[in-house]
């Protein structure tokens, strides 16, 4: 039987942040997050709606018009960087820079506003994490199951691998 709580968040959970594990395997780090607040859904909304405009006012003998759902990507990346910099990010765990030494949350942010791809990635890959109920079992579960068939071909046949844990079940 199912349990609830794999459908439902935990609002407290969300609005004070939860550390999440992100990362391939082996190249794991930790980000402290609040989750996907309206807060950030309007931030980002709102980013995306000023750079509608702008490049609007930038195109204008285009012929063509920018709307939220037609930006290119390394805009909707900028979008959603900023809306996690200024909404969302609270700390960064395990994570250094070229000279070995950790990367600060006021650097990771930067680096969010900048709209890089991997990182804005993995910051919204925690954000959404947060407040959802995660367990050993269910990540047990995933580990010990059944590849997906590949009908025979030759090719890579591995486990699914699971990079998205809390602290507490990273320990």
């Amino acid at each position: 039987m199912v349990s609830l709580s794999e459908f439902v968040i935990d609002r407290d959970r969300q609005s004070q942040g939860e550390e999440i594990k992100v990362g391939p395997e082996g190249l794991e780090f930790f980000i402290t997050t609040r989750g996907l607040t309206s807060e950030y859904h309007r931030v980002h909304d709102l980013n995306q709606v000023r750079e509608c405009r702008r490049l609007n006012r930038e195109n204008k003998l285009q012929g063509f018009t920018y709307t939220p759902d037609y930006l290119p990507i390394d805009i909707k990346n900028l979008c959603r960087g900023k809306a996690l910099a200024d909404c969302c990010i609270l700390g960064i765990r395990g994570l250094t820079g070229k000279d070995k030494t950790d990367i600060s949350v006021e650097d990771f942010k930067t680096l969010l506003r900048q709209g890089q791809p991997a990182l804005c990635a993995y910051a919204y890959e925690a954000a959404s994490g947060v407040g959802w109920e995660r367990d050993n079992d269910t990540e047990d579960a995933v580990k010990n199951s059944q590849p997906p068939s590949n009908g025979g071909l030759s090719g890579d046949n591995s486990q699914p691998k699971t990079t998205h844990q809390t602290s507490e079940t990273a320990h």
